[in-house]
């Protein structure tokens, strides 16, 4: 995920939406983007980086989760993938398991 990748997702967010973005790689790419964004926006945007990861996970909320088979910097531009929710019970056991990541993890 790159500072072009970032702006293009977050920009659809709405003005004053908290992001947490949890990175195995790329985190200090980001971490001028991130800087803006806050900046430009109003919103909370926080990025931390662990090598506890490797999945493509997405958060709402914290009541749904979206799993995204292939690398968000390339989800469907270059290769096909998907994205699937997960159930809600799958939901809560993620979210527990990567709240401890978040909370271990080195900020940027």
């Amino acid at each position: 995920m790159d500072a072009e990748t970032f702006d293009g997702y977050l920009s659809a967010l709405p003005a004053g939406r908290n992001v947490r973005l949890l990175f195995a790689k790329y985190a200090n790419d980001v971490n001028v983007a991130s800087r803006k964004y806050n900046v430009q926006t109003g919103s909370m945007l926080e990025v931390r980086k662990s090598d506890a990861i490797h999945d493509r996970i997405i958060f709402v909320d914290g009541n749904q989760c979206w799993v995204l088979g292939a690398s968000i910097k390339d989800a469907a531009a270059k290769k096909p993938t998907y994205l699937a929710p997960l159930s809600t019970d799958v939901t809560r056991q993620k979210l527990h398991i990567y709240e401890g990541i978040w909370n271990a993890a080195t900020s940027i």
